[in-house]
């Protein structure tokens, strides 16, 4: 419990960190954008394929499966869940409720957390659990903006994702037994052990951004509210009754927790689909999820 408790404690002081680098007009919004692309193309990537030769994963094949089929099943919930709860928004809300609720900030904000708690096995965990999810942000959530369904740019982001690619690289060495020259890898493995700190500084200046008008939208709180403490708790359940390992258990439920990915804002300006009330949900939900997902840590451990 005390190295869960200081775990988080150094994670929220980086969040910290970040937002009083903007505050303090530090880094602007272009600098921002920076290390966010830098991030997801290539310490993260870097950080998932070295994921790969940290540990005997030879008998995780079950734990792979579990993971696929909970991450398929959580989409089917969250895409029927918005329809019911969401019903009464106006079409242009619906949609970026939809999509923020299919499309949450894993790969970004859950890898690190994933991977800080149970080590390089959440980690691989996480980028099988990312598969379905991204599938779907690109195939069914593109089409609530546009209106139509665009199966080949769906596959198209899928395979061509850095993590993806990183991913498909790293099961290939892992399941056929591949060597891979050390002095390649250890650079590559100091790039990726970056993910977290940077990671923690990015979501710390996504926080920054957050005004009082979202603080008393009721839509926007009731949102935060299902994404990170209802959707998670149907996953506890479902979990429960699965049989699965602990460690597939945590792992379902901590991403199960993931507040809205700024992908939600940034598609809704592209389509007009009430682009401030988007960024919105993606800077109070992220604001919530820090205590939020502190919870969930501490229940599941």
């Amino acid at each position: 419990m005390n190295e869960l408790l200081k775990l988080s404690f150094s994670m929220f002081s980086i969040i910290a960190a970040g937002f009083l680098i903007v505050r303090l007009k530090i880094i602007n919004e272009s600098g921002e954008k920076a290390l966010t692309d830098l991030v997801l193309s290539v310490i993260l990537p870097c950080n998932v394929f070295c994921s790969f030769f940290a540990g005997n994963f030879e008998n995780l094949a079950a734990d792979c499966f579990w993971i696929l089929m909970i991450s398929v099943g959580v989409q089917v919930i969250a895409l029927l869940y918005t329809r019911f709860v969401f019903r009464m928004q106006n079409k242009k809300q619906q949609c970026d409720l939809s999509y923020a609720m299919i499309s949450p900030n894993t790969g970004f904000f859950g890898s690190p957390i994933a991977e800080s708690i149970f080590g390089p096995v959440g980690l691989m965990l996480t980028c099988i659990y990312l598969i379905p999810q991204r599938l779907v942000m690109w195939s069914v959530g593109l089409s609530m903006f546009t209106g139509v369904s665009e199966k080949r740019t769906a596959v198209r982001k899928l395979i061509t994702h850095p993590c993806v690619i990183a991913c498909i690289l790293g099961l290939l060495f892992m399941v056929l037994k591949l060597p891979f020259p050390d002095w390649i890898l250890s650079p590559v493995r100091m790039i990726g052990r970056c993910n977290t700190p940077i990671s923690m500084l990015v979501i710390g200046m996504i926080v920054s951004k957050v005004s009082l008008k979202a603080l008393a939208n009721k839509t926007v709180i009731m949102f935060s509210i299902h994404r990170l403490f209802v959707v998670p708790a149907i996953i506890f359940i479902v979990c429960c009754l699965l049989p699965v390992s602990r460690t597939v258990f945590g792992v379902s439920v901590l991403l199960a927790a993931m507040p809205a990915g700024a992908t939600t804002s940034m598609l809704a300006s592209k389509y007009d689909k009430d682009p401030v009330f988007a960024a919105e949900l993606v800077v109070f939900s992220t604001i919530c999820s820090i205590p939020a997902i502190l919870a969930w840590m501490l229940f599941i451990s």
